[in-house]
């Protein structure tokens, strides 16, 4: 279980540092891995998250959007932090593909379902904020800005605007 999770969270910390490559090989060996158990599928599941949002950074937008919908119609939607990190990588890869409506709705999925996960609701919102000007919507991008800074303004979020 302690190694499950250590892959995991190697991964993301190679995938923070932009090292996508050595991330997916980290989410690869969590996913290969002989665990059984609810905490080992749902640990596998973020592993599957993270591999998506790595393979949409390097270009294989409709891979990472195929395996992120597949997590998302697979799984409980209760789980608001699983949901939250997946509508946010789904934002991500569709982004990469430049679909900015579907990239939109996904953030909001974030915004309007999952908004008590903090950080996946900064990043969404963070997001939006470049997104709706490009949708013809500049005034939903001063309110989200707006809404980043008053709930978020000591996130790293809120700092790159």
């Amino acid at each position: 279980d302690y190694k499950l999770r250590a892959a995991v969270l190697e991964g993301r910390a190679l995938r923070v540092q932009e090292k996508y490559d050595e991330a997916i090989a980290r989410f690869e060996q969590a996913l290969a891995s002989s665990m059984s158990g609810s905490d080992a599928v749902r640990i596998q599941t973020r592993a599957k998250i993270g591999k998506a949002a790595c393979l949409a950074e390097l270009g294989k937008t409709q891979e990472a959007v195929d395996i992120l919908e597949k997590v998302i119609a697979e799984n409980d939607p209760a789980d608001a932090s699983l949901f939250a990190e997946a509508y946010v990588a789904l934002g991500a890869a569709h982004r990469k593909a430049n679909q900015p409506t579907d990239a939109a709705l996904a953030y909001l999925h974030v915004d309007l379902l999952f908004f008590r996960e903090r950080e996946a609701h900064a990043e969404a919102l963070y997001y939006l904020t470049s997104l709706w000007p490009e949708l013809n919507h500049p005034e939903r991008a001063v309110q989200t800005r707006s809404m980043l800074k008053d709930r978020y303004g000591g996130t790293t979020w809120a700092k790159r605007q």
